[in-house]
């Protein structure tokens, strides 16, 4: 691309907004379609696995559909009685935290250091995060109720899907743009399944630690857990939060930490260690694209863009990166790579493409890329 040419760079930049102001007003219909779309790329291996195994198309979704909605009946019931509770305790814990600060407010201006009341209610006001963790699981109950419009978005989905490299091959005639699109598709396949995976460790890991301090609800912390780590960076720092505030009132500071402790032990461990060997480059953004986005996505479908907002990026990456105009924009999206790293690319490119011309059927598939 060059720069001297300023007129398509803001082209592409007002028809983002057009585009993203059409999103957020769209986003009361898309948010259930993004949520069937995440559960649907989850399930797609199992089906596709089951048809290999031999099992009919149909039964094989049926049996996709059947597990996902054990997968969310068991979440519903593990979790369905302490959200109720925790809501209706939310008030208590508020005004016992707020007491506590009001605690050490006091300490401080006994040691000298003097600071308004009005000034460190505004500062250490507890009641947005036990709010922000209610919103969480009210909007993630909403999203369950409607769990039977998600389930059939699913199940046509997955209809789609065992048939949709077919119609690709018909539509696209080169078997290089098919192989392109396969490559895409699963790469975010695999980043949704690592960090599903992921995820549940995670969700585990915080139960069984919330259970072993005595915290209330530890279920419910485990679910927020497994949520919010599909929240890149942030989520599972942020899921922290509201148990080790939980923790500090019910326990006294000494358990508070020592939970603090456990969740970023295993968080850093999972984020630093799990999650590179599993997914490799899969996921293909930088570490500044992965946070910029999760800003993005949320504040154009709410929590869950957020949720998802590393899948969306790829899938818009993976498309720009298939266009001669937009290529530039998904080079700027991904990590930075280095010139060895970039050379031996090149070559592994090069040597694949002289073995595909010199196979049998090179001429065939040299002959289907120019009709194509």
């Amino acid at each position: 691309m060059s720069l001297s040419r300023g007129g398509p760079v803001a082209m592409v930049a007002a028809a983002s907004v057009v585009v993203c102001a059409g999103l957020k007003l769209a986003a009361p219909l898309l948010v259930p379609f993004l949520l069937a779309g995440f559960i649907a790329t989850a399930t797609m291996p199992l089906v596709f696995w089951l048809q290999r195994r031999g099992l009919h198309r149909v039964l094989a979704v049926i049996v996709g559909i059947v597990v996902d909605l054990l997968v969310l009946a068991g979440m519903a019931v593990l979790t369905g009685g302490s959200i109720a509770a925790f809501s209706a305790r939310l008030p208590v814990y508020d005004e016992r935290l707020t007491a506590l600060l009001a605690e050490l407010g006091l300490w401080l201006t006994a040691h000298g250091v003097r600071i308004s009341s009005s000034t460190f209610d505004t500062i250490a006001d507890p009641s947005w995060v036990m709010g922000l963790a209610g919103s969480l699981l009210q909007s993630l109950a909403g999203l369950v109720s409607r769990i039977v419009l998600v389930l059939l978005i699913v199940a046509f989905m997955l209809f789609e899907a065992t048939g949709l490299e077919e119609k690709l091959k018909n539509v696209l005639k080169s078997p290089r743009h098919v192989r392109r699109l396969k490559i895409a598709a699963h790469e975010v396949n695999r980043y949704v399944l690592v960090k599903t995976a992921t995820s549940l460790l995670t969700g585990v890991l915080a139960t069984i630690w919330c259970m072993y301090w005595g915290v209330d609800f530890p279920f419910l912390w485990g679910l927020l857990a497994f949520v919010l780590n599909y929240i890149p960076t942030v989520g599972s720092f942020v899921a922290a939060v509201p148990p080790v505030l939980l923790a500090l009132v019910l326990r006294g500071p000494g358990v508070a930490i020592g939970l603090a402790i456990g969740y970023t032990v295993f968080n850093l461990l999972i984020a630093s260690l799990l999650d590179p060997r599993l997914m490799g480059k899969a996921l293909g953004l930088s570490p500044l694209v992965v946070f910029l986005s999760m800003v993005f996505w949320g504040f154009i479908f709410g929590p869950m863009g957020a949720l998802l907002s590393a899948p969306l990026t790829m899938m818009v990456k993976n498309f720009m990166g298939q266009t001669v105009d937009l290529a530039w924009i998904a080079g700027l999206l991904g990590p930075l790579e280095s010139s060895t790293a970039k050379g031996r690319r090149r070559q592994s490119n090069v040597e694949a493409r002289t073995k595909a011309e010199n196979a049998p059927d090179g001429g065939a598939t040299r002959e289907a890329g120019g009709q194509a």
